[in-house]
């Protein structure tokens, strides 16, 4: 028989079924998944949070190479290993710079 506790028959026995995926485990963020959309203006600083306005004063003395320079640093991290939060914050300053830049 195929389902009995014989020795012989555990061979025939197929492997149980695979529990289904975690739903945690499926909501991983990676490097290059969307991020939402940035409602800061870094002009006036309206909808940035307190970290975004620190990172707008720091960046705010450089030129436009200088916001370049950091906007290439900054995409060459893009594909590294980092913790879901770090690559969206990789990329809101990515794009806060791109904004800073569009406003020279």
């Amino acid at each position: 028989c195929g389902w009995c506790d014989h020795s012989d028959c555990r061979r025939r026995r197929p492997p149980p079924p695979a529990p289904p995926p975690s739903r945690l485990a499926t909501k991983h963020l990676t490097s290059g998944d969307k991020v939402p959309a940035s409602r800061c203006d870094v002009v006036t600083k309206e909808g940035c949070n307190e970290k975004e306005v620190a990172f707008i004063a720091k960046q705010s003395v450089k030129d436009a190479a200088g916001l370049q320079k950091e906007v290439d640093r900054l995409n060459g991290m893009k594909g590294g290993k980092m913790k879901p939060e770090l690559a969206q914050w990789l990329t809101k300053r990515i794009t806060l710079l791109s904004k800073m830049k569009d406003e020279l």
